[in-house]
């Protein structure tokens, strides 16, 4: 006859077991005094529950192992999608903006050269990029550069002391190559430069080798390129006996000056003017779109990767080395005829009031622009900041892009930025 145990529910064939069962030295109502963290189960003595955690714990960890496996697995599923994702949204993108007929494309080396027949401006010739004449700067070019931009007037005023320091120099060099390249581009014959449409950080530019094509170039080198002529254009022409004449000694003082703290930092001047080229560019292409212009397909002509971006595209002028000592004894010979004819120098308005990049931001969001379709801004978005700021549009814009390199704007306000800054150089 079976009996049970009243107290753990255990069975037992015969009644002396059962007795056993009682009599035992451990009761049997005691069990489970210790539990398994992993599984709950219960212990009465330790060294049980020692060697049950050693079993239930490589369960856990072979649990674990492949509840990770599946993780990985589902990572790189994701993964996958998202790539798949990003090629589609390529191929809408060049279907919204295919590449013109006359554009034929190489892929060399995952190099894409871009050839098109010369164009042809208002009749005028374009300057090849890789010619002498890649960036052509006058006296009058530079001193219009000077008298337009706010920024270099407010240095120009600025005491003496200050125009010789390399500190505050640094502030001004970016907008005194930027407004230097402005006016030399303002010329049809000087556009030999244009933005990639199919590529952001990547520029077209005209090389003339026995026949014209557009070549692709990384953004980065050819601003390198343009700031580099542009310093020595305004070295050259400040050492030059017509400056005195053409130039106000504060103009002069700052074209020898600010080439000089260029090649101190290059990089740091290329990395910073990026954003502000391709404003520019921008806006050369716009007004490029609304001159007359021909051209022509012809055959394409394949370039092998080391030749894109070396020697032939590297030509042009070279900034001179810079004689300290004779800057020094040209620097008293500026000062000296500055006093003995004060009236030389150039009649400038009065300092506006201070702002910052921080103001500026606070600016632009106190008074956002209203874009169009096609990304543009009306021409009362940079008149409602002046009248707002009281401060020229060009600082306006220089201050806004000086608070996106601090990280100040928004991805919308960032490109409320660019469609401001070719507004105000479609403008000037």
């Amino acid at each position: 006859m079976a009996t049970t145990c009243a107290k753990c529910g255990k069975t037992f064939a015969r009644p002396q077991d059962l007795r056993r069962h009682y009599n035992r030295k451990t009761p049997c109502d005691t069990r489970g005094n210790v539990e398994c963290k992993n599984c709950s189960k219960g212990f009465v003595r330790t060294d049980s529950l020692a060697r049950h955690q050693a079993v239930c714990q490589a369960s856990l960890l072979a649990h674990d192992i492949k509840n990770g496996a599946t993780l990985v697995k589902l990572v790189t599923d994701q993964a996958r999608q998202i790539k798949n994702l990003k090629q589609q949204l390529t191929v809408a993108r060049q279907k919204a903006h295919p590449v013109p007929p006359a554009i034929q494309q190489n892929i060399i080396a995952r190099t894409v050269v871009q050839v098109q027949k010369p164009i042809v401006i208002a009749n005028c010739a374009i300057n090849a990029w890789n010619g002498k004449d890649r960036l052509v700067v006058s006296l009058d070019l530079l001193r219009s550069a000077f008298r337009e931009s706010a920024m270099l007037r407010e240095y120009c005023e600025s005491p003496e002391r200050n125009r010789l320091d390399p500190k505050y120099i640094a502030g001004y060099v970016l907008e005194a190559l930027m407004a230097v390249i402005r006016q030399a581009h303002c010329a049809p014959g000087s556009r030999n430069i244009r933005l990639n449409p199919s590529r952001a950080d990547q520029v077209q530019v005209l090389v003339r080798e026995g026949s014209e094509r557009w070549e692709i170039l990384s953004l980065t080198e050819a601003v390198n390129l343009l700031f580099r002529d542009a310093a020595g254009r305004m070295t050259h022409l400040a050492r030059s006996a017509d400056a005195r004449r053409d130039l106000a000694p504060a103009e002069q003082i700052a074209s020898l000056l600010m080439p000089q703290e260029y090649h101190r930092q290059p990089d740091k001047y290329v990395r910073e003017g990026k954003g502000r080229m391709a404003a520019h560019l921008a806006s050369l292409d716009a007004k490029a779109a609304a001159s007359p212009i021909e051209q022509d397909a012809v055959s394409s002509h394949k370039r092998g990767p080391t030749e894109l971006g070396g020697a032939a595209l590297q030509t042009g002028p070279v900034a001179p080395e810079f004689d300290q000592t004779a800057l020094e004894a040209l620097l008293a010979d500026l000062a000296a005829d500055a006093q003995s004819r004060p009236q030389r120098t150039a009649r400038l308005p009065s300092r506006p009031p201070p702002f910052s990049p921080a103001a500026a931001a606070a600016l632009l969001h106190a008074h956002p622009p209203t874009l169009d379709a096609e990304g543009r801004a009306p021409p009362s978005a940079l008149r409602r900041l002046e009248a707002a700021s009281g401060q020229d549009p060009a600082r306006i814009i220089n201050h806004l892009w000086d608070a996106k390199e601090e990280g100040r704007l928004s991805t919308q306000e960032q490109l409320w930025v660019a469609a401001l800054t070719r507004l105000h150089d479609g403008a000037s």
